[in-house]
């Protein structure tokens, strides 16, 4: 099926500025068209080459554990294309994987232990069909779309199984002789808000002429287009970290992962890695314009020179994008005893 086909049948889009956005969510202000699900798809194979896989290799043996209940269930919220989603659900084929997001899901023949929900995640989660709640909530590139970013961790901390410690007696001490079920897993990625040079120091923006007065030499296009879209998402976008620093969450592992943007950059096998960044952030840029030019802070010709600008940079200037993940575990609420 072709993809004005696909985006023809989706009566949860609108035109605006030529791209399909969605009339879901207010929130969101990137499109939901088939040509951003193509992008995101793009940026999904980005994140596996900068991770190792679909989450760090190092969290493989605490993911399994959590998992190893045959009615354990996944949930991914802001699934977009659903690639992860469905190549989980062929990970662990016993497990119910759930992809939620506001665009439409097309695939033809998914696994039959993946379901996807189209939804606004503004209000809420989806309850989960078992009733101690979801073993794992993955949230990759959501939360800066969101009004309320905290709340929907919240959100996630409420909606997870909860874990406990159990103790064989009552006088067994909270260290010795005792059974520990994990609780759920909460994985939550998302783009710094800073972009850096080759030697990975944080460049300041630069804005078309006339609109700013003198910026350094090394000020760059991308940033300023970043910093724009920065606003356009409101003043609450934070870091992965900071979003966590006062959630109900004990963080277990957090990193950041610099992705070059169109070189290979300090990777050893960092050319593939660069070469989908470079496609992934100029096609980002342009899935912004319906956005910038609502704000109606630029006209159309400010942007084409902007959008120029900026994939003359990025062929020609050696760039690292920052991304952050980080893994969560719900904590045990009381002691058992058995």
């Amino acid at each position: 099926m072709h993809a004005e086909q696909q985006d023809s049948r989706d009566h949860t889009l609108k035109d605006v500025h030529g791209r399909g956005m969605n009339i879901l969510s207010e929130e969101y202000k990137l499109p939901a068209d088939r040509a951003e699900m193509d992008r995101l798809s793009i940026q999904h194979r980005m994140w596996r080459l900068l991770v190792g896989g679909l989450y760090p290799p190092a969290l493989k043996d605490t993911i399994d554990k959590v998992l190893e209940d045959p009615q354990s269930t996944i949930l991914d919220a802001g699934c977009g294309p659903a690639i992860w989603s469905i190549e989980m659900a062929q990970m662990y084929p016993g497990v119910h994987v759930v992809g939620v997001d506001l665009a439409r899901n097309f695939h033809e023949r998914p696994p039959s232990n993946f379901e996807f929900i189209q939804m606004d995640l503004s209000p809420g989660l989806p309850p989960c069909r078992n009733t101690r709640g979801y073993d794992l909530i993955h949230a990759r590139s959501l939360v800066g779309h969101l009004k309320d970013p905290k709340a929907f961790i919240r959100q996630a901390h409420g909606a997870l199984r909860t874990g406990a410690t159990y103790r064989r007696s009552a006088c067994a001490t909270p260290t010795h002789d005792q059974r520990v079920t994990p609780g759920g897993i909460f994985i939550l990625g998302d783009l710094g808000k800073k972009i850096y040079d080759r030697d990975k120091k944080e460049l300041p923006p630069r804005f078309p002429p006339g609109t700013t007065g003198s910026e350094p030499d090394n000020a760059s296009w991308f940033v300023g287009w970043q910093q724009i879209w920065l606003g356009i998402l409101g003043p609450g976008v934070q870091s992965v970290d900071a979003y966590l620093e006062d959630s109900p969450f004990s963080s277990v592992s957090s990193r950041r992962y610099f992705a070059p943007i169109g070189w290979k950059g300090d990777l050893e096998d960092g050319a593939e890695l660069g070469e989908i960044t470079l496609k992934n952030s100029l096609q980002w840029a342009r899935a912004a314009v319906p956005a910038v030019l609502a704000s109606g802070k630029y006209d159309r010709q400010v942007i084409d020179f902007w959008l120029d600008a900026i994939e003359a940079e990025c062929v020609s200037k050696q760039m690292y994008l920052a991304w952050d993940l980080a893994l969560s575990v719900k904590a045990p609420e009381s002691d058992g005893i058995v």
